[in-house]
């Protein structure tokens, strides 16, 4: 330090008295603006300033506490009830509720982690991790259904009671005064329950209000007053008495949100059904936090990417995916027969099976099992397997097999729309995140048509692209070739008709589109032969056939998907091969929905013996019943 640095006269010239007063000055302000600081501080609470503390009583409730909460704690009857479908309008205790015993397993010595286990009357266990921390309180489910039979627990409830922390009495008459302090998010905006409209007055039980979401049947859910509006996301929420605090809470996969008669919000989960064998993992959050709802918008998006809103790729939403009106139900069985006309089809998940009319079907193997013709009553498909069967999810790179074909692996869900539509349903996959939706409509002219929709829920995908991978596996055909409108590669003139030939596995096996100059990047590595082990040929009309016993199998796809035409000399078994297809979806994003239409028919051929003619026959019949 220079010697005169704190000498104001051999810089400035100033008088030392001067000097003083000012530093005086200054010292005051800097005092009283330290002093404000402090009590602004005191006023905001800092999320490491909310420690949370858990306990278990009788009664199944769970209590959470805190010395910042307001009204020093909150009670959960955690849980309420387990449900099973079909609840809406159905009596709550002779049909709705599946009865369930509470054990406490545990709960740590600074108690914030605590461990539950229930136990269904059908004998379904669930097993509960709930850990609090700082501003929240998560929950980790497992649920596993040890039986024979398939569980009817479709979804359950906490139910939180919050009538101390938003400043009412727990028992005033007026069951709507804390409606203000309420909120769910609709049309993407925060909307405080008092000013939600319209508001639904009539159902089996009243008062209360019940929101389904997007993919929920509106015949599953509370018995209470339904609203006809449709939740943006799966945060329900409430302001605290004094308006510093915000309790919200959400879970995964979600059924319902519900505002209730004794100064509760649910956010209730889904369980589905579980099918014997099948174990479900469920999470969920409670946040109690400052009031800053950007904030906690912010967090509940990472905590949660799946209930971020859906943009949409620009097409109608058709299937129960993301489409509020299409009702159905779950069989029990894990397929249903579709029948009109001539064609019987076989719809089936990805359960083995093994009856009468599915004898020695393989587990994994899902779509249509069996497609029957009133002229050809053995089936196309290879007992074993399945046709439009989806296979792979891929993005180019190295990946051990039961990823590259999970798609079999995870559970689906079988649904029943109508006599005519079925379909299959899988929730986000384990590791690509994707969630799907299959359906397959046998029309009345015997064509089925297959509607796929797929939302990626994280972003998993790491080439830059998202690849996805349809199997039909023909059992024995006469000839093993496949036969479309196209030319060779490289030429430009009128479309002719290529005859698909792949002498092994994976050579000459994909044949693209003449205007489709698509380039998917893949690892040297990649283990899956068919998706680039490109022909020759390219196709120049979006679709194509083969035979079998007789008929044609003729599949037909939308020249905007810009398919890929896929076939293996032996991808059912020797003899068998399989005619594919696949869908690319460049730069997909979570949160998007894509989809894919086909249309396949199964039609006997005048004279399958004269390639020309059944080519003709195949071409009208193109042309007249089955082009997008």
């Amino acid at each position: 330090m220079h010697p005169n640095a704190l000498n104001p006269r051999a810089h400035f010239g100033w008088r030392a008295g001067s000097v003083w007063i000012v530093v005086l000055f200054t010292s005051v302000l800097l005092t009283s603006f330290l002093h404000s600081r402090a009590s602004f501080a005191a006023e905001v609470p800092a999320v490491a300033r909310m420690p949370l503390e858990l306990a278990y009583e009788d009664g199944h409730y769970l209590v959470i506490r805190g010395p910042h909460l307001p009204g020093r704690e909150i009670r959960i009857n955690y849980l309420e009830a387990y449900c099973r479908a079909g609840s809406t309008d159905a009596d709550w205790v002779k049909h709705t509720v599946v009865p369930h015993r509470v054990e406490l397993l545990s709960i740590s010595g600074d108690r914030r982690v605590l461990r539950l286990r229930d136990t269904l009357e059908d004998g379904v266990m669930v097993e509960h991790t709930v850990t609090a921390s700082d501003g929240e309180v998560d929950f980790r489910l497992v649920a596993r259904n040890p039986g024979t039979k398939r569980s009817e627990a479709h979804w359950a409830q906490p139910c939180v009671r919050l009538a101390a922390f938003m400043g009412f009495d727990p028992k005033g008459p007026n069951l709507d005064d804390y409606l203000p302090k309420g909120f769910i998010f609709l049309d993407g905006k925060l909307t405080r329950l008092s000013d939600v409209k319209p508001w639904a007055k009539t159902a089996r039980y009243v008062p209360g209000q019940t929101w389904c979401p997007i993919g929920v049947p509106r015949t599953d859910v509370n018995p209470r007053p339904l609203s006809p509006l449709v939740p943006s996301n799966g945060l329900i929420g409430a302001f605290s008495a004094d308006e510093k605090w915000i309790f919200a809470t959400a879970w995964e996969p979600y059924q319902e949100l519900f505002q209730g008669i004794i100064r509760c919000l649910h956010s209730d989960f889904r369980l589905g059904g579980l099918q014997p064998g099948e174990t479900k993992t469920i999470r969920g959050k409670i946040y109690l936090v400052p009031n800053d709802i950007a904030t906690l918008v912010e967090r509940y998006a990472k905590d949660f990417p799946e209930h971020q809103p859906h943009r949409a790729s620009g097409t109608k939403a058709a299937t129960s995916l993301e489409n509020p009106q299409v009702t159905y139900t779950v069989p029990e069985k894990g397929y249903v027969i579709l029948r009109r006309g001539d064609v019987e089809a076989v719809v089936v998940d990805n359960r083995s099976v093994d009856d009468a009319v599915l004898p020695k079907h393989g587990a994994g193997y899902h779509g249509i099992a069996a497609l029957r013709h009133a002229r050809q009553s053995r089936s196309l498909f290879v007992p074993s397997y399945a046709g439009l069967n989806f296979e792979h999810i891929h993005d180019g790179t190295e990946k051990p097999r039961d990823i590259l074909f999970e798609p079999r692996k995870a559970p689906m869900e079988l649904r029943v729309v109508s006599e005519s539509i079925v379909e299959l349903y899988q929730p986000p996959t384990p590791f690509w995140g994707l969630e799907s939706c299959q359906r397959y409509e046998l029309r009345s002219d015997g064509v089925i048509e297959m509607t796929f929709e797929c939302i990626p829920r994280r972003n998993t995908f790491t080439n830059g692209y998202m690849g996805l991978f349809w199997a039909s596996y023909i059992d024995r055909p006469e000839s093993l070739d496949i036969h479309f409108r196209g030319v060779a590669e490289g030429e430009t003139g009128p479309a002719t008709w290529q005859r698909g030939v792949t002498p092994a596995h994976g050579t000459l096996a994909t044949h693209r589109s003449v205007a489709d100059a698509r380039v998917f990047p893949h690892q040297p590595t990649f283990p899956l032969e068919l998706p680039f082990g490109f022909s020759r040929q390219r196709y120049v009309e979006p679709w194509y056939f083969g035979v079998c016993r007789g008929m044609a199998f003729v599949q037909v796809f939308r020249a905007d998907d810009q398919v890929w035409l896929s076939q293996s000399p032996s991808g059912g078994g020797k003899e068998c091969p399989a005619w594919d297809f696949q869908w690319y979806i460049p730069s997909p994003r979570a949160g998007t929905r894509y989809q894919l239409k086909m249309r396949a028919a199964y039609v006997a051929l005048a004279q399958a013996e004269n390639p020309e003619m059944s080519r003709r026959h195949v071409q009208d019949l193109v042309a007249t019943g089955m082009r997008f």
